[in-house]
């Protein structure tokens, strides 16, 4: 006895290890398993957002790209049409000098207007406080167009400081001016980039988020939030491409202006020599990420000390959530369904089958439209029972329904299956055909005529019928909808009133 309860005292105790022992396994690997889950979901939290920044600066950048092309094309049409104006020797230099203080006060962006003559003299200028004149002859403006003064092209300077005001930095946008054939001067405006600034729109408002502009070769010309102008200032991230950047690219940098980490994406501009950059601090995102990590630090904490509870609830959590899934995607079907069901009814006529009278004008609308770009022909066919109203009479609706789901389905196949068939009201039916000109339209009507010459069997009876049918071909008869519908229709009652069963044209509508 002492034996055998010895045994089973030992059984018992390896039954209990047993199952502390499955337990502890059991633990381990769902915790092991909330430890991976951890990392992971940390790691593809860090990805998205770094994935997110990206994505945005991005945008950013060929959203500004385009906005100050915009804005540059903008101001080139403006200096093209005063350097037309002057020109023109039609008007005086009071005049023109107007002109310029105008576009100056209607564009806040522009700083001057200047007229330089063909040696460089300031020969009309919207400052007239300034004596003695400034000299612009090493300005790249002006040596530019003298260097190659038959090119009649838009020249973009590079930032400079205004030597009336030495704190005001701009960019000069110039072309050269041509009086009876020979080089006549340069007409520049003054960019202010600060102003340029304020006019780029909402993108820098955003906080940690920054605008750049450069030239080709790196060279700073504004920054916003804007901040006082460095002269010769390189960008060494496009310095490196040696004049020759990519399209867009992206990359991180330590910023030169505020030494800020910022994930940076550029875009050149389609027109202009420049480049836009934006650039999205990326101590947000690792602030964000830390307390996603903290977050998720102490989630795991706590599942760990209720994990047996948690394996549990994760598992009825599962199973509801997957039937709320399916039952979700249950209800998005049916709702499809009855969506396609509601789109199809209010576009068909329910006992034919056949397109209604909505979709006819759509499509008729549509053709129009490919007959004014591609010139082809096409025509509409109306066609109207004759005697319908005797069967209904006789043999009752139901064999009206009947006849005309007969009809509809003749008409189907004896025509192409580019056409369209369409029911508008009663026994009324028209055919849409496209690249059918006039005697193609002839010939498919006069075949629908024969094709319903056979008899028809309905359910109870079989039946002969005939049909008026009107041709109204475009462009002949016309490229106005209303005014095509007017003729097939007037040509259809004129094939009844001319004996019925056959086949009237807009032609002969004229006879």
């Amino acid at each position: 006895m002492p034996s055998q309860h010895s045994h089973m005292q030992k059984h018992q105790r390896r039954s209990v290890a047993i199952i502390l022992v499955s337990l502890a396994l059991v633990w381990l690997v769902a915790a092991l398993a909330l430890v991976i889950f951890f990392r992971s979901t940390v790691s593809t939290f860090t990805s998205n957002s770094e994935a997110q920044l990206l994505q945005s600066v991005t945008f950013f950048a060929n959203n500004q790209s385009e906005l100050v092309n915009a804005k540059l094309n903008e101001l080139e049409r403006t200096l093209l049409v005063l350097g037309s104006v002057i020109e023109s020797n039609q008007v005086s230099d009071s005049d023109i000098q107007d002109l310029l203080l105008l576009q100056v006060a209607v564009s806040p962006e522009i700083a001057d207007f200047l007229f330089l003559d063909e040696s460089g003299a300031i020969a009309l200028w919207t400052r007239d406080d300034s004596e003695p004149l400034p000299s612009v002859t090493d300005r790249d403006y002006f040596t530019a167009h003298i260097q190659s003064e038959r090119e009649h092209r838009t020249f973009l300077s590079s930032p400079s400081l205004s030597r009336i005001e030495d704190s005001r930095p701009f960019v000069a946008m110039s072309r050269p001016l041509f009086r009876e054939g020979e080089f006549g001067g340069v007409l520049a405006l003054a960019i202010d980039l600060e102003r340029f600034s304020n006019a780029l729109g909402g993108v820098t408002e955003m906080e940690g988020v920054t605008t750049v502009l450069a030239d080709l070769e790196g060279r700073l010309i504004m920054r916003r939030p804007f901040i006082e102008y460095q002269a010769g200032q390189v960008l060494d991230s496009l310095a490196q491409y040696e004049g020759s950047p990519p399209v867009s690219a992206s990359f991180l940098v330590e910023s030169p202006f505020d030494a800020a980490q910022r994930r940076v994406a550029f875009n050149r501009l389609p027109d202009w020599p420049w480049v836009a950059f934006v650039g999205a601090e990326l101590a947000p995102v690792h602030q964000a990420d830390a307390a996603f990590q903290r977050a998720e630090r102490l989630r795991l904490v706590f599942s760990l000390i209720i994990i047996s509870l948690m394996i549990l609830v994760i598992a009825w959590l599962t199973w509801m959530r997957k039937r709320s899934e399916q039952a979700l995607i249950d209800d998005i079907r049916e709702r499809k369904i009855i969506e396609r069901q509601l789109a199809w009814q209010a576009h068909h006529d329910s006992l034919t089958r056949l397109p209604n009278r909505m979709l006819f004008y759509d499509r008729l609308r549509q053709a129009l439209q490919r007959h004014e770009r591609y010139r082809h022909p096409f025509a509409l066919i109306y066609l109207d029972l004759d005697g319908f109203k005797q069967v209904n009479d006789q043999w009752g609706h139901s064999a009206g329904d009947e006849l005309l789901q007969a009809v509809a389905q003749r008409l189907i196949e004896h025509t192409r299956t580019s056409d369209t068939v369409a029911r508008l009201a009663g026994d009324e039916f028209v055919i849409l055909a496209e690249q059918c000109d006039r005697q193609e339209a002839i010939q498919l009507a006069n075949k629908v005529l024969a094709a319903l010459d056979d008899p028809i069997a309905l359910t109870e009876h079989s039946l002969v019928i005939s049909a008026s049918l009107g041709v109204a071909s475009a462009p002949e008869d016309g490229s106005d909808a209303d005014e095509l519908i007017r003729i097939a229709d007037a040509a259809m009652y004129n094939a009844k009133k001319s004996g019925k069963s056959q086949v009237n044209t807009g032609v002969d509508l004229l006879d």
